[in-house]
């Protein structure tokens, strides 16, 4: 999560923080870009990685929740949302 403050005015770049049940007081926008972090096992090399993914519908709307009575901006379309993005992860 990036926190930004410019003086009052507080706003969540969205990551899986923001699909948490955390709130922070006087959050008004949020930013999701769509995508997210997540560990992966690799059983050939016997490591983990972070992957960045798109996210499901079910976190974006999640994401968008934690705006409150604010507003959230999406970086991606409609029709991405609508065509490429599963309906639940």
């Amino acid at each position: 999560m990036i926190l930004i403050i410019f003086s009052i005015l507080k706003v969540v770049i969205a990551t899986n923080i923001a699909e948490t049940s955390l709130t922070i007081d006087g959050i008004y926008p949020v930013v999701d870009p769509g995508f997210v972090k997540q560990n992966v096992y690799n059983s050939k090399t016997g490591m983990d990685s972070l992957v960045v993914i798109p996210i499901s519908q079910a976190q974006s709307k999640q994401r968008a929740g934690r705006a409150g009575p604010g507003k959230c901006y999406s970086l991606y379309t409609e029709r991405s949302y609508r065509d490429e993005m599963l309906t639940c992860s």
